[in-house]
This record gives structure tokens, sequence and C-alpha cells, in this order.
């Protein structure tokens, strides 16, 4: 059952955020609450290394919680994607210090990536990896422009 906190209008998201180090976050404390979580998020949360991985998954699965509450059976579908079933579309991304979840009536999808300073000629390298010809033929038109 879905008991989402929200009134969605069909076509409009709504966001959600929380930050990793707005709450007193360890090891300990994350342990301690994980007995309130699902078993397949608090395995997630602890398969992870690093402090900072297990903080943005714990705060993923609170975030799913307290929108969609706390009952809520989160699956996959075929591509990794999580939905649950009689409850509005939903997306979760994490990076850096953030954890975000969009809700929406209709399909929705949200990533977020922290930024980093590269140099000219590795933003290039990338974008000729990532994108299409015609799109980098975009973007050097638009910065021949500036």
């Amino acid at each position: 059952m879905c008991n989402y906190i929200t009134t969605l209008h069909k076509k409009i998201p709504a966001l959600y955020a929380m930050n990793i180090n707005n709450n007193v976050l360890n090891d300990d404390s994350i342990n301690e609450r994980l007995q309130n979580m699902p078993r397949e998020r608090a395995e997630k949360v602890r398969a992870y290394k690093f402090l900072d991985d297990r903080k943005r998954s714990f705060c993923a699965g609170l975030l799913v919680q307290a929108v969609l509450g706390e009952q809520v059976n989160i699956q996959e579908d075929k591509y990794g994607k999580p939905f649950a079933k009689g409850c509005p579309h939903f997306s979760i991304s994490h990076s850096g210090e953030w954890v975000l979840l969009a809700l929406c009536e209709t399909p929705v999808g949200i990533d977020i990536e922290k930024t980093r300073s590269y140099s000219q000629d590795k933003m290039l390298a990338m974008a000729k990896h990532f994108l299409h010809p015609a799109e980098i033929e975009t973007i050097n038109a638009a910065q021949d422009r500036l």
C-alpha cells in the first residue's frame, strides 16, 4: 500500500531532497536505524565500503519511506528501475552530499551528479565518447558564438 504525502499534478513531479551531512549519521546510528528498514535496503546499505556511500543509500531509503510509506514494497523492473505497485512513478538519484527523489503520476526520471573541474581537452574527449557527432557540432557552434 502506498501512502504518499503530496497531491500530484499529473505531469509535474514533486521533488524531495536530503543532504546526507544534515543528519547526525555515523556507522552506529545507521546500523541501529537499519533495523526499521526493509531487509533488501539494509543489505544494500551495508554492502557499501565507504561511510558516505552508506549514508547516500540509507538516506535514499529514508526518503522512500517518508514519501511512499514504511510498508511500501519496492521492486525493480527488467532495467533495474525501482517501482512500487499502487504508487505513483518515482525515481531516485544520489551524488556527493545529495539524495533526490522525484514523484509523478507519469513516468519520471531524475539524475544528479557532483560536478568536477575538467580541462577542455578532457571535456572534449568525454563528449566524443558519449555524444552523437551532431550533438558535438552543436556544442562547438555554440562555443564559437561565445
